[in-house]
């Protein structure tokens, strides 16, 4: 089949489809009528809407639990391709370096210790699907290494790498030196504020849990992914106790005004979907709309799924199950 070739003046278009499908995400008032109800009637509220597809396509195989899971996984694939097929090149080869976050995080899961259920991983990237991550189980640092085809600046920094743990970090921070320099070539204010916000939001996050466990600045400061850290991140890794951690933090636009780590990370989760979802509401064209949407569209779906789990569960009750998920006011 002969692809349509994509041009710099799709934006409107495309801009015009993310909107639409923007329109459609689950809102507060969605997530509460769905924590009242069954699996089943979960199942046959969420076919009414954008899972249709999915849902209808595994209907006569699954069921309950096991339907919904595997449908909220091919949703998100189906997703993540869908956004990267109707965008220009430019914003293509964004949506593509963004979503690798997912390949990472799921090399991470399934080549670290214990035994992984794949099928249990609710959002594959456009790298990797759940075939090459089975292959990828069980084999040794060296042979992942030669296994990955993410080309530069994930080889180089791969290379050297003995064990499976400097093999993660060195993902993670391949990744984010490619983010860093999609910064740096953008001439998208708009795209650029959004990037680098990921890109500080996942240092927070990993400064945070780092001194939830008593971390001291030098080993919160090596495993931070930014090489040139923003002046909040620098004075969060100096933080001495959990309290200052807060107080420093409450102090910044990442303000949370949390009382605890557990509760400043769940608020921070809110305030990056928000601040996704900005370049929609403030009618930007380019990319930022575009990873808005996605970075939406993939909280939803990690929603859904904490709902199942609870559901299938019982570990948790309406009120608990609301708290845990990430919705913007």
């Amino acid at each position: 089949m002969k692809l349509r070739k994509k041009f710099r003046w799709d934006y409107p278009y495309m801009n015009a489809r993310t909107r639409a499908r923007t329109s459609k995400l689950l809102d507060r008032s969605d997530y509460q009528k769905l924590v009242r109800m069954s699996l089943n009637e979960i199942s046959k509220k969420l076919e009414e809407g954008q899972y249709k597809k999915e849902i209808d396509m595994l209907g006569s195989e699954y069921s309950g639990a096991e339907l919904l899971e595997k449908a909220l996984h091919r949703h998100a694939v189906n997703s993540l391709k869908a956004m990267a097929e109707m965008s220009p090149e430019e914003i293509e080869s964004f949506i593509r370096t963004y979503t690798r976050r997912y390949d990472i995080q799921n090399i991470k899961e399934v080549t670290g210790t214990g035994d992984v259920d794949i099928d249990s991983i609710a959002v594959t990237g456009l790298e990797l699907d759940r075939e090459d991550l089975k292959e990828l189980q069980g084999k040794t640092t060296e042979e992942i290494k030669e296994s990955l085809e993410f080309g530069e600046p994930y080889d180089s920094m791969m290379d050297g790498c003995e064990s499976i743990s400097e093999l993660d970090e060195a993902l993670d921070k391949a990744h984010h030196r490619e983010l860093e320099e999609l910064c740096e070539k953008t001439g998208d204010e708009a795209i650029l504020d959004l990037l680098k916000s990921e890109i500080e939001f996942n240092d927070i996050k990993t400064a945070l849990r780092l001194k939830r466990y008593g971390a001291g600045k030098e080993e919160v400061t090596e495993r931070l992914m930014m090489e040139d850290t923003s002046e909040t991140v620098e004075s969060l890794a100096e933080a001495e106790t959990e309290e200052e951690f807060l107080e420093i933090l409450n102090g910044t636009e990442w303000s949370t005004d949390a009382e605890t780590v557990t509760e400043a990370e769940h608020v921070m989760e809110v305030k990056r979907l928000e601040r996704s979802l900005s370049g929609l509401r403030e009618g930007y064209l380019g990319a930022a709309p575009v990873l808005g949407y996605i970075i939406a569209k993939m909280i939803e779906v990690e929603n859904l799924e904490t709902l199942v789990k609870a559901k299938k569960t019982g570990v948790m009750d309406q009120e608990e199950i609301m708290q845990s998920m990430v919705i913007a006011e």
